[in-house]
């Protein structure tokens, strides 16, 4: 069971990406389904900040926004490719996200709530969540008035600390409209989505300086269970883990900028 939840939120989450990706495709010249998928996590990122911290709205309205947006994208995208294209890019991003979920998902099934509850640094854990549940509650604007509801006083200097990371927080606090699901394991599966993406950032960068790409893949899922990896995931240090794959995929994409300035001088 919770392997079939944690593929259902991967598969969503990064296939809301994809089609975010897909609207500037052509334009910015995005050719690869990698590049897609992190422009449109960049795009994402961007949007859910001005939305909540700069024009104030709720996060129910937010999830409406997105919801009808990324239909209407699929739509669009399925008008324009005029086949299913979507089953493509599932089966592309199925080579890390089934082998990454999968195992993750084997401990918590043998450990049960123990493992994804009290595990590794549970004060920032805690402050996370907190923090994501008063976003998921009340409007940025209500915060910055002081409007916070009784219940969330119990975390002393909160007011304060919804100015530490917030974006983090936010996209948490987004995955936590998932009603159904147990909150700590919302946490674990939002982290699990990072792994994901870090895994496919650092098969993205492989590439780029021609590393075949059965090698490469190895690379990146060992990547996945690194020493490095486990250890900002165990630590809870959910906005350095968001960060990874990002900074290595800029820094992938820096790579080749650089090398096209060199045949533009040449």
């Amino acid at each position: 069971m919770i392997i079939a939840q944690s593929l259902f939120i991967n598969y969503l989450i990064i296939l809301i990406f994809i089609e975010l990706g897909c609207i500037f495709s052509k334009k910015l010249n995005l050719k690869t389904l990698y590049e897609k998928i992190f422009f449109g996590f960049s795009l994402f990122i961007l949007l859910n900040f001005l939305f909540y911290f700069k024009f104030y709205l709720a996060t129910k309205i937010i999830i409406y926004f997105w919801t009808i947006l990324i239909s209407i994208i699929f739509l669009i995208n399925i008008y324009r490719y005029k086949k299913i294209y979507l089953f493509e890019y599932l089966l592309s991003i199925s080579k890390f996200v089934l082998p990454v979920t999968i195992i993750y998902c084997l401990i918590p099934i043998f450990y049960n709530e123990q493992f994804y509850i009290f595990r590794g640094n549970h004060w920032d854990l805690f402050s996370y969540l907190s923090i994501a549940s008063l976003f998921n509650d009340v409007t940025f604007n209500d915060i910055l008035n002081g409007n916070l509801p009784l219940f969330y006083f119990h975390f002393e200097d909160i007011e304060k600390l919804v100015f530490s990371r917030p974006i983090t927080s936010y996209f948490l606090s987004i995955l936590l409209n998932f009603k159904s699901l147990n909150i700590f394991l919302i946490v674990f599966f939002f982290k699990l989505i990072f792994v994901i993406l870090s895994s496919i950032s650092i098969y993205s960068f492989l590439i780029k300086f021609k590393i075949d790409k059965s090698s490469s893949y190895i690379l990146a899922i060992i990547f996945s269970f690194s020493f490095w990896l486990i250890y900002i995931f165990e630590i809870d240090a959910l906005s350095h883990l968001l960060s990874i794959p990002l900074f290595v995929f800029v820094v992938s994409e820096m790579y080749n900028f650089d090398k096209s300035l060199k045949k533009k001088n040449n």
